[in-house]
Order: C-alpha cells, then structure tokens, then sequence
C-alpha cells in the first residue's frame, strides 16, 4: 500500500510538470499578462506538496545464541567390601521343671430352705351406694311474638338513561424501525508461541549394602536360662542425590490487533396514524313506575309447653365377693454336690535346644559407578522480530 502511495504521488508531479506551462501561457502565467513580450521569461507554478507521516511492519531477522546442556556418562570401577554370614549350629541338653495338674473329687452336703406358696379362698360382704335417676314431666307457660306482613302501593319517577355511538378521528403515535450499518474496531487476540528452557529434577540412582547387627546375651524370662542371639544382617538401600536437567517447551504468548467490525444498528422514529374511536353518550328520561312496600306488624301469643326434668335417688346395694390370699410356707430339704480340686505336681524334664553361632566372612567385589559430566555448547538460530517504521507519503493540495 504504501508503495502504491508513492508511485501515485510521483506521477502526480510529473503530470502537473507537463501541464503547468501550457496553463501559464492561457491564463497569463499564473497571474501574469497574456500580452506579456515573447522574451519575457515564463513563470511555472509547481503545486503544493504536503507530506503525512504513515507506519509501516518491517520484518528482520535476528540471531540469537542460546546455550543448552549437554550431559556425557563414564563409567569408573570402585571396588568395596561385604561381609557374608555363615552360621553353625550345635545341640545342648537343657532341663526345666514342668508342673502337671492332679484332680481330685468329693462330696459336700448342702442344707436350704425353700417356700412354698398356700392359697386360701373366703367369702367378704360389700356394700355399694349406687344412683338411680327419676324422671317427672311438668306445664310451663311459653310466651312468643310473631310478625304479620302489611303491604302498601305507591308512585316514583324513574330516570332511564340510555347510550348513543359518536364516532372520533385520533392519531397516534407509531414507532417505525430501519437498520443503520455502524463500523467500530475490535480488539483480537490472536496467540504466538515462543520457546523456553524449563529446568527438571531427575531423581539420583539408587544402591544397597549389607550392615551386620552384632550379637548380644540375654535371659529367658520363662526358664532362666541364659541364651545368646547371634548376630543378623540387613540390607540398607542409599540414593545419590538428584540431578538438574533442562528441556524445550513452547509458551503460547497472546497478541493484541484491531479488527474494523461492522454491525447493523438499530433506530426508531415515530409516525402519526389516524384511527376512529367510538364512544358512548348518555341520554336520560323520565317515566312513572308503580311500586309495593310491605311492613310487619307484630302480634303476640301464648303456649303450654312440656317440659322433663330428672332426679337422682340413693340406693345401698350388698353382694358377696370372693378374696383369695396366698402365705408363705417353709420347707428344708438337703442336697449333695459333688466337688473337684486340683493341686499341681512337679516333674523335671530334659529336652534338646539348638544353639546357633554366627560367624562374618568378609569377600572384595568390584562394580562400575556411572559419572556424568555436563557442558554448556552454544546453539545459535534466527528469530523474527516485526517493527513499525513510519515513512513520509506526499500528497498534493492545489
């Protein structure tokens, strides 16, 4: 674009170049005579030229030098010492005392009391005080009052009101909606990658030795005797520490542009419309209605009403009720129980116990240990960078 710019602004000048000396000569040289003497010099009037500054991407490339590890394992022989068990074992004559169990039975005479239960039945008298109601009915005087209806003709003017149509002409207002393109910039984000060196921990190699646990002496709780526990040997498992190495990952970097975007917007404007209204007017007129009213007249009367009312007589009344009491009675009586006791009868015996020596024999092994070494060696590659450059564009004002 900005080449195109440039190629435009030049043959502008070259054509108003062309054309200027032929214009000074019809209009008198750009102000002067058109009678002016032939040797008179011309006079040339070159247009105005305005320069505007505009932004152009520039794309390099640069090179960058980075630098990444690069690691190298030998291997160096290390020698180093075990130590093998060998174990021996010997039979001892040990004697210990054991107690075994005699069980002897014998009776036991037991005495208890035990209770028996007697019941006895008898005849008890009891009396009851119970009610007994008595009804009687009696003539009480009951007074009312009643109402008699008394009707009555009369005269009123009635007022009728009845309804015409009139029709209106209105106008209202009605929103009408047209759509309106509108250009505005948007901002999009559009993602980049870029590389990295990330740094990582690899975990050190692992080894195992034997370590031998020496013997010890100590007394059995159960016999007394005396023992000797041989020595044993465990297997420890050590680690070299750990490693850093570095790898190559790409990170995403986001980037900003703006994006002309044209929507469709939309407006409202209102309209006057024409539209018929009916409404209702009332008209009124008077006319005679005939019309009854009833009043009541009350009367008053007299009624002999029946009427119970109720009363409560005492009465003894004597029944016989069976009562049933229970005693105890006691009885002894004799049991025999047969018992047991144990008392305990030592005895001496001997037994064959192993005894276990351990000895520790020592043996040289040879093993190649691994050894890495890490050297940085420079890596150069090209990267491309974009810049803004601004250029002057000529245009041309008259």
């Amino acid at each position: 674009m900005l080449s195109t710019l440039c190629r435009w602004a030049v043959a502008v000048v070259s054509l108003s170049a062309m054309i200027v000396p032929n214009s000074a000569y019809a209009f008198g040289g750009c102000g002067a005579s058109a009678f002016q003497s032939c040797c008179a010099p011309v006079v040339t009037c070159y247009p105005k030229i305005r320069y505007r500054t505009c932004y152009e991407t520039v794309v390099e490339s640069v090179q960058r030098t980075v630098y990444r590890p690069c690691y190298s394992t030998s291997y160096v022989q290390q020698q180093y010492t075990t130590c093998k068990p060998v174990y021996d074992t010997q039979m001892v004559t040990q004697k210990y005392t054991v107690c075994r169990p005699v069980v002897e039975t014998f009776d036991v005479v037991q005495n208890f009391t035990v209770c028996r239960p007697v019941q006895e039945t008898r005849m008890v008298e009891h009396r009851q005080v119970v009610c007994r109601p008595v009804y009687e009915q009696f003539q009480v005087p009951y007074c009312y009052t009643t109402c008699k209806p008394v009707y009555e003709t009369h005269t009123r003017d009635v007022v009728e009101c009845h309804y015409q149509t009139v029709t209106e002409t209105k106008y209202r207002s009605v929103p009408q909606y047209f759509q309106r393109p509108v250009t505005t910039m948007v901002t999009v984000a559009k993602m980049t990658y870029e590389t990295q060196q990330v740094p990582y921990t690899v975990p050190g190699e692992c080894h195992t030795r034997v370590e031998q646990i020496p013997g010890e002496c100590y007394t059995d709780p159960q016999t007394g005797a005396k023992c000797t526990k041989s020595p044993a040997c465990r297997t420890v498992t050590c680690q070299m520490p750990p490693r850093t190495c570095f790898r190559t990952i790409c990170v995403p970097k986001q980037i900003c542009e703006q994006v002309p975007c044209t929507r469709m917007v939309q407006e409202c404007r209102m309209v006057q419309v024409p539209y018929q209204v009916c409404r209702q007017v009332p008209v009124h007129t008077t006319r005679k209605v005939n019309y009854t009213t009833c009043r009541m007249v009350r009367e008053q009367h007299t009624q002999m009403v029946t009427q119970t009312r109720c009363r409560m007589v005492s009465e003894t009344i004597c029944k016989q009720v069976p009562v049933t009491t229970c005693r105890m009675v006691s009885e002894p009586r004799q049991q025999v129980i047969k018992c047991q006791r144990t008392r305990m009868v030592p005895e001496v015996m001997e037994r064959q116990v192993p005894v276990t020596t351990c000895r520790m024999v020592q043996e040289v092994h040879t093993r190649q240990v691994p050894v890495t070494t890490c050297q940085m060696v420079p890596h150069t590659f090209c990267e491309t960078r974009c810049r803004k450059v601004a250029v002057r564009v000529p245009e041309c004002c008259n």
